[in-house]
């Protein structure tokens, strides 16, 4: 594990969660954690050896991307207008098939510069891929390499690919990286309930139980899901999922916009969270996901971009504005959803659901932290800032991002990848592909 000595940061705000801002206060961390929240004239009776003293500063929690697919990277653009089987049979599905372990280290990389400028430490993704390659140690290295928290699984479709395949990357990723410096953990994650049998689900469930791993699965995405559901199994996919025993507290369910009268009563019951996407439902035409009343009926939700083919990039600030105003006009009322439950799905509520410590700067938790510029000028003036976190702000507004004390990007610097060298990796890949077509 990185060692970093003491840090200490002294911002003028600190977001110690969605419901609690200090002022002149600061964060003094040890190795990987917050040892102490102090006032700001004491910092430096801790000799901190690294302080980070910005004028104009607020330090919030980490931004947490709860379902994404790195797979997709080198995609967004593409495919407009298409609906979601279109699309990942024209356009997703042949791309990624085409993809070796480099190419994955390569894509991994760049999709990491991606979230620290986008203030995002910690990220869930599901690589898809219907080819029989072994790709998910390139997606581990590249995560290793750039310091972030990744829980990382590959997609599983029996249907339309090779599911003895994706299961054995998986378990080979389990063996070499789940755990890694508490930063990288592995995911058991099914892609398409209707693309898999009731047999292989079931045995996807007894390895998640075996390995002690969470799963990470596409639940009610689409209108098309759920009419097959019901012609095909007479009931809606959580109705399924839980009759044959697969729900638990270990499931993250992406999407669940599509929900029959009843399948909340059992996500709650279960202790099944959500995962809410809205630019990507949005973006492909898929509907709005009811992750309000999600909210007050008591089930988990945190907040995904999706991949980059249907929300064509990583900015999980737009996806908190979206996410805070997409009820709004749906419901026709501008009192439910507010920025403090927005946020909380991106940060504290997004720890939770991916099953891992932290999501607030309090003592005791990974020093997880965004630095956020309060003199950008779609910030300035500062008059509440987790409301203006939300609905005014964008990837411009981050200053910085640390993950377990360490200091990945700041002021326009990535510390741990080389940009020039990243960027040539992916002119390898594209060059690559251009070539196969």
């Amino acid at each position: 594990m990185t060692k970093t000595g003491i840090t200490a940061i002294i911002p003028n705000l600190v977001v110690v969660n969605d419901s609690e801002v200090r002022k002149d206060s600061c964060l003094i961390i040890e190795d990987t954690v917050i040892k102490k929240i102090d006032s700001a004239e004491r910092y430096k009776e801790y000799k901190p050896e690294f302080v980070i003293k910005g004028t104009h500063l607020a330090a919030t929690p980490s931004l947490v991307n709860a379902h994404t697919h790195t797979s997709e990277r080198l995609l967004s653009g593409m495919g407009d207008g298409l609906t979601l089987y279109q699309w990942l049979n024209g356009v997703v599905w042949p791309h990624c098939s085409k993809l070796d372990e480099r190419d994955v280290y390569n894509i991994g990389r760049l999709f990491a510069m991606e979230c620290m400028v986008s203030g995002v430490g910690v990220f869930n993704d599901m690589f898809v891929s219907n080819s029989s390659s072994l790709v998910l140690n390139g997606l581990a290295r590249a995560t290793a390499e750039s310091g972030l928290k990744g829980m990382l699984g590959r997609g599983i479709n029996e249907r339309e690919g090779d599911a003895d395949a994706a299961i054995k990357d998986m378990l080979g990723a389990v063996e070499k990286w789940h755990g890694h410096e508490d930063r990288i953990f592995i995911a058991v994650s099914p892609a398409l309930i209707h693309y898999n049998s009731e047999e292989t689900l079931l045995k996807l469930r007894e390895l998640a139980y075996s390995k002690r791993l969470r799963i990470h699965i596409h639940v009610a995405e689409t209108i098309d899901e759920y009419l097959w559901m019901k012609n095909n199994r007479s009931m809606t996919s959580v109705e399924y999922l839980d009759k044959i025993g697969f729900l638990d507290k270990d499931v993250m369910a992406a999407h669940l916009v599509w929900l029959g009268a009843n399948d909340m009563n059992i996500l709650k019951e279960r202790g099944v969270a959500g995962i809410y996407n809205p630019l990507s439902n949005a973006r492909v035409g898929d509907g709005v996901a009811p992750a309000w009343a999600m909210i007050k009926k008591g089930i988990p939700v945190a907040l995904g971009t999706d991949g980059s083919a249907s929300s064509d990039n990583q900015d999980l600030f737009a996806a908190m504005r979206l996410g805070c105003f997409l009820p709004r006009a749906y419901h026709s009322s501008a009192s439910i959803m507010s920025p403090k439950e927005v946020f909380a799905m991106a940060t504290r509520v997004g720890y939770s659901v991916l099953g891992i410590e932290g999501g607030e700067l309090k003592v005791g938790n990974a020093a997880d932290i965004t630095l956020i510029d309060l003199h950008h000028p779609s910030l300035y003036p500062t008059n509440d800032l987790i409301a203006q976190m939300v609905m005014s702000s964008h990837p411009g507004v981050v200053r910085g991002t640390i993950v377990n004390g360490r200091t990945l990007y700041y002021d326009g610097r990535f510390s741990t990848l080389d940009k020039e060298d990243v960027m040539s990796g992916i002119e390898e890949t594209m060059e690559k592909l251009r070539s196969s077509e």
